[in-house]
């Protein structure tokens, strides 16, 4: 009602009231945040989720000794890959070609941003195509 009583006050002939996921938005739409407005939004709800949180994956990766880094990002990506294709992570193969799961392109652009959100790495737009397996995406990410 407050939102309605506003509008109305100020004049507004088109008004539209959403819930929105600013924290999931931010990670599918990347590209769109350089507008001002949103740049305040944004701004706003980082100040309300108390700042920028680095993820579990990423703690355990930047914490591990070089060597036994790229267990933990197969993992994760083992855990990103599984969350988006809705099969049990446990069930997929290092060397199984995701395609042979049903990955289509809308799933590797999904795929892509979840890592970078768990892991913080962001990979170019192809290199999920180029990359075939969990265990050669892991070692792309280690790489880098």
């Amino acid at each position: 009602m407050s939102l309605l009583e506003s509008s109305l006050v100020a004049g507004n002939t088109q008004v539209a009231a959403i819930r929105v996921d600013w924290s999931k938005w931010r990670q599918f739409f990347r590209s769109m945040q350089e507008n001002p407005l949103l740049e305040r939004i944004l701004a706003s709800v980082e100040g309300q989720e108390g700042g920028s949180v680095t993820s579990d994956w990423r703690l355990m990766i930047e914490s591990a000794a070089p060597k036994d880094r790229e267990p933990i990002i197969t993992a994760a990506v083992r855990e990103v890959i599984g969350s988006v294709l809705r099969v049990k992570p446990d069930s997929l193969r290092n060397d199984q070609p995701l395609t042979d799961l049903g990955l289509d392109s809308l799933m590797g652009v999904e795929i892509e941003n979840s890592l970078e959100a768990a892991i913080g790495v962001a990979l170019p737009p192809t290199s999920l195509m180029r990359a075939r397996t969990i265990g050669q995406i892991a070692s792309l990410i280690a790489a880098t």
